[in-house]
């Protein structure tokens, strides 16, 4: 099981992470998105997908 923690606060938790290059990514329904806030950034992820890159805001 592995999760991404910040400031205290658990961001994600799965044991169904893809590990790219060393990093873990998390399926969405892994994360907990009431920390999280919509942005106007994108990225493109290692398997080519384009996705809305959201930024942490742990209350």
């Amino acid at each position: 099981m592995v999760s991404a923690v910040w400031n205290d606060v658990t961001l994600a938790v799965s044991d169904e992470t893809m590990v790219v290059d060393g990093n873990h990514y998390f399926p969405p329904h892994s994360v907990d998105r009431q920390y999280l806030e919509p942005s106007e950034h994108t990225s493109v992820c290692p398997v080519k997908e384009r996705r809305l890159r959201e930024s942490e805001q742990p209350g």
